[in-house]
């Protein structure tokens, strides 16, 4: 077999919580931290936008109370428990 069928699979690199929030501040583009890995978001196009928010506006009057939330797709956020 060659050596040319081998490959070294480099590990992805390891963030804390203050340098995703750093970076996530200067970018333009949407990104996910999940335990460390910041992962890149597909955008949203308008059809999606518009639906998204009709309904959000359906909702919303449904889900008052202290225990409902209701976000925006596009809310930045970091994933509940992530490691820091």
């Amino acid at each position: 077999m060659s050596s040319s069928a081998y490959q070294i699979v480099k590990p992805p690199a390891r963030y804390t919580v203050e340098q995703y929030l750093a970076m996530e501040r200067a970018s333009e583009e949407r990104q996910e931290y999940i335990n460390g890995e910041i992962i890149a978001m597909a955008g949203e196009k308008l059809p999606h936008g518009i639906i998204s928010v009709n309904i959000l506006g359906i909702l919303h009057p449904q889900l008052k109370g202290p225990r409902c939330m209701i976000a925006a797709t596009n809310s930045r956020d970091i994933e509940p428990g992530a490691r820091r």
